[in-house]
């Protein structure tokens, strides 16, 4: 008997695996095609951001996505493996058996806790730092596109999500690669209005 439920856990787990997998490559995708991406095509328009770079940003963005996605995964494997076994009378049999709800849910409550603890490590350890550094590489990018030497009287916005204005840059002029009489417009914060200026 306890060799059969050690094939039943194994058999449940394996489903869970199975089905959370989807389930995370599913949502993950749909996050990065609905804000990730469309943020990260808009600084290659605004700024010049090579493919490569913004290939490599999103790597960087996983992580954090993952923090979000993995829970999701777990509820949709727990909701799909159950009902699964219940459209097949799987259930009914294990009852049958004298196993009960309550142990059959054993090996969900281990995976649960499993995934939990691999998701907590990915928000405490690898999250911040992978954030971090996408941030660096964004700012990098930027910083490697040619500046308009010679023009005058230009400027350039920077958008956040929502397409709504974030800081709106207005330069004077540029010559041998530095910007002169820069004014930041910064509404980025609720409710305030910042407004900075550099001669150059």
């Amino acid at each position: 008997m306890e060799n059969q439920i050690k094939i039943i856990d194994k058999y449940i787990t394996k489903q869970l695996i199975e089905t959370f997998l989807l389930g995370v490559v599913i949502f993950t995708s749909l996050m990065f095609a609905s804000d990730t991406f469309i943020t990260l095509v808009k600084q290659i328009a605004l700024y010049g951001i090579s493919f490569q770079v913004a290939i490599l940003a999103i790597i960087l963005k996983l992580p954090s996505i993952l923090v979000l996605t993995i829970p999701m995964g777990v509820l949709l494997s727990t909701v799909m493996t159950f009902n699964k076994l219940s459209l097949n009378s799987e259930i009914t049999v294990l009852r049958a058996c004298g196993i009960s709800i309550a142990r059959l849910a054993r090996p969900v409550l281990v995976f649960g806790l499993a995934a939990a603890l691999i998701s907590f490590f990915i928000n405490e350890c690898i999250a911040p730092a992978a954030n971090l550094q996408a941030k660096k590489l964004t700012i990098w990018a930027m910083n490697q596109k040619n500046v308009p030497n010679g023009k005058t009287s230009f400027s350039f916005k920077e958008l956040q999500s929502g397409n709504q204005l974030k800081r709106l840059f207005y330069i004077d002029s540029c010559e041998k690669n530095t910007l002169k009489g820069v004014t930041v417009l910064d509404v980025s914060k609720n409710n305030t209005v910042q407004i900075i200026q550099a001669k150059s």
